[in-house]
């Protein structure tokens, strides 16, 4: 347990993240004074302002021994509120990252950054206090030189695709919260139907009432769709005939320019029917994601297909010629050692695939690892982080080049997910949402949509319920709410 004390508690769970960065294992509470709480570890934080900026002191208590750091930010106070609480934020979590960085002598490859979306933020910062991001990247935030170059061919790869701004045309994303088993690691909203039965039937005619509500959309504010998303969950768990009537109404909304993807997920639930529907469909990309090529590991995180049925499905997707194939791995599963993965990289050399996306595990709260307390074995951080350099390396063996990054809490070695793409096949949505470019519509249990104010720099979120049954039983309203929500936009 860590104790943090600060005189500053609308930021606590900040410095908390900052915290975590160096003791993943350990939970982090909140104290209320140094000598009266029963640890060994305690960090105390003070934030004052001066004329020139902000002033950080950090006392830590661990084992008894005790630490004193101070940090200064330089910083000219505006009248701008946002501004100025963000500059004191940034300030106390800087302050507290240099403190431990101190202490515990680590140096972390993403340095002091804890956000999702390293490459929006590095784009940000090219506007910042007269210092160009790779300046303030290398400095202020120290990430490894590794990372910054990987950011910077990002954006790179994505020069042909990024546009934010006013626009006419929208994202639309559908949840299909469905799975034939709920895997170990996994925290989405999603509903195991070898536990459960599911209302499908009743879930797809709610989804095309929020289809129509789409169209009606789409023609009052005259958009057009530039991407179409379909994920989990286990979107093809719904069978082809569901997916077919789902596809065919949304059809009438569609340009024939619209990247259309769906995450085929897994290998169990991928047949000549749910192909045939897909490509009939004018569905051009899709996603099959094994994450490892080792049966052990499959069995152990409760996937019911093997190996050799995911060679078997990339072998008939193949023979339908879809536009783009994309593939997902997960680099650090329980019990998975550097030679396990250099195995499943080995295996994707042998497979024709367009797109390549590298996970770095991440144990949520809401995994079932977490919920029932397992406790499982783990590659060290440092083997991970192995793992992750060996994947980049064999995408661009391939020919593959990073098009999109984000990061997730409790990630392995604090790394990062990256999606890799053979020239010309980078997932348009995947760009998007990570980037925050484009208005989205989600549809679906769930789903999350949003409205993006660029003049002012901002979005808003308007959330479906998560709950399969309460999104059924209350579709009418949130119809009616979301209508209002995009009023005039």
């Amino acid at each position: 347990m860590i104790y943090l004390i600060t005189n500053t508690p609308k930021i606590y769970n900040d410095l908390a993240d900052i915290i975590r960065l160096f003791y993943s294992d350990c939970q982090v509470k909140q104290g209320n004074n140094i000598s009266a709480v029963d640890s060994s570890f305690v960090t105390t934080h003070s934030q004052s302002a001066t004329k020139s900026g902000y002033s950080e002191i950090y006392e830590t208590l661990i084992n008894g021994k005790k630490y004193t750091f101070t940090y200064q930010y330089p910083f000219t106070h505006s009248v701008d509120e946002i501004l100025e609480s963000r500059t004191a934020k940034r300030s106390a979590k800087l302050g507290l990252y240099y403190a431990l960085k101190s202490i515990s002598g680590r140096q972390l490859p993403w340095g002091a950054l804890t956000g999702i979306r390293p490459v929006s933020l590095y784009r940000q910062l090219n506007t910042y206090e007269n210092m160009s991001a790779r300046h303030q990247f290398q400095t202020a935030l120290d990430v490894s030189e590794n990372k910054i170059r990987l950011v910077e061919d990002i954006i790179d790869n994505q020069k042909s695709i990024y546009f934010k701004g006013p626009s006419d045309e929208i994202d639309v994303y559908i949840g299909i919260p469905f799975c034939p088993t709920r895997c170990l690691y996994c925290s989405f909203i999603s509903h195991d139907l070898s536990r459960h039965p599911a209302p499908i039937a009743e879930y797809v005619d709610c989804l095309i009432k929020e289809i129509n509500m789409l169209k009606k959309l789409k023609e009052k504010y005259n958009k057009r769709i530039r991407c179409l998303y379909f994920g989990g969950g286990t979107p093809t768990t719904l069978g082809y005939r569901h997916l077919d009537t789902i596809l065919a109404a949304l059809s009438p909304t569609l340009e024939s320019t619209c990247e259309i993807t769906v995450e085929a997920g897994r290998a169990d639930t991928i047949d000549e029917n749910i192909l045939r529907v897909l490509k009939d469909n004018n569905v051009g990309r899709i996603s099959i994601n094994p994450q490892t090529f080792n049966d052990n590991t499959l069995e152990f995180v409760n996937r019911i297909h093997t190996v050799k049925d995911i060679y078997r499905v990339f072998d008939l997707a193949a023979s339908y010629h879809f536009d783009s194939v994309n593939m997902d791995l997960i680099m650090g599963l329980p019990s998975e050692t550097q030679k396990h993965m250099e195995h499943t990289l080995q295996s994707v050399k042998s497979i024709p695939v367009d797109n390549l996306t590298i996970h770095t595990l991440a144990i949520k709260r809401a995994s079932k690892i977490k919920m029932e307390n397992q406790v499982l074995e783990y590659a060290p951080q440092e083997t991970v982080a192995k793992m992750v350099d060996k994947g980049r390396e064999t995408a661009a063996q391939i020919g593959m080049q990073p098009y999109y990054l984000y990061r997730q809490k409790y990630m392995a070695g604090n790394l990062e997910n990256v999606g890799y793409s053979m020239p010309g096949k980078q997932c348009v949505y995947n760009i998007d949402i990570m980037e925050e470019t484009h208005n989205l519509i989600a549809l679906g249990a769930g789903g999350i949509s949003k409205r993006f104010f660029y003049s002012e720099d901002r979005h808003t979120r308007f959330a479906n319920p998560k709950s399969v049954e309460h999104y059924i039983k209350n579709i009418d309203s949130i119809i009616k709410e979301k209508v209002e929500y995009f009023n005039d936009f």
